[in-house]
């Protein structure tokens, strides 16, 4: 039997969190309606990498944004499910929008990278998914908000690194063209968290 994860508003289980990032991932993959936001280069007012290096660096990016893309969707997926306050419920669905849209747009700079696309968690992420769906009420907020405040902020560094450096020009504009997206997540994230903290 699977594992059951009871969470405020029902029963969370591993097998929900697959078919529902089955679903994600086939939408960003093969057909979210809408055309994908076209980006165009950046201005090339900085230094860009040079050699070998530089294209091992942009792959990097390329898959580690695809894997936080992911991951940012099955979380969001989480909080809509576990959120006990409405503004994080709103969040959650907010960066499942999000991060579904930013996942469309990356497909086709990776297949150009020849950079796999994601086909799942990481057994890391899995883990971390799992711990936090585990959670309730306003214990699950509290811990959900303080885990996008981290993760933001990891993410503005990353892609304002490659938004600077990169030498992959569609890499370079998705960086970016997604910059604005990730601040104002991390900014709502934080007026969360002191929402949150309020007696």
């Amino acid at each position: 039997m699977a594992t059951l994860v009871r969470s405020a508003r029902g029963l969370f289980t591993p097998w929900r969190v697959k078919a529902a990032l089955g679903s994600a991932l086939a939408l960003a993959l093969f057909g979210l309606p809408g055309a994908a936001r076209g980006h165009s280069p950046s201005d090339g007012n900085c230094q860009p990498r040079t050699g070998g290096s530089a294209a091992r660096a942009d792959r990097q990016f390329l898959d580690q944004a695809a894997e936080d893309n992911v991951l940012e969707v099955v979380l969001g997926l989480v909080a809509v499910e576990n959120a006990e306050s409405e503004g994080v419920r709103a969040y959650g669905l907010r960066l499942f929008q999000d991060h579904l849209l930013s996942l469309k747009e990356l497909t086709p700079i990776l297949q150009q990278a020849h950079v796999p696309p994601p086909r799942g968690l990481s057994r890391q992420d899995w883990r971390a998914v799992m711990q936090l769906a585990a959670l309730e009420g306003a214990e699950f907020d509290q811990a959900f908000v303080n885990l996008m405040v981290v993760g933001h902020q990891k993410d503005i560094a990353l892609y304002e690194d490659e938004a600077a450096n990169g030498t992959n020009p569609q890499a370079r504009a998705y960086a970016a063209a997604t910059l604005p997206a990730l601040r104002e997540h991390l900014a709502m994230a934080e007026a969360l968290a002191d929402e949150l903290s309020q007696p």
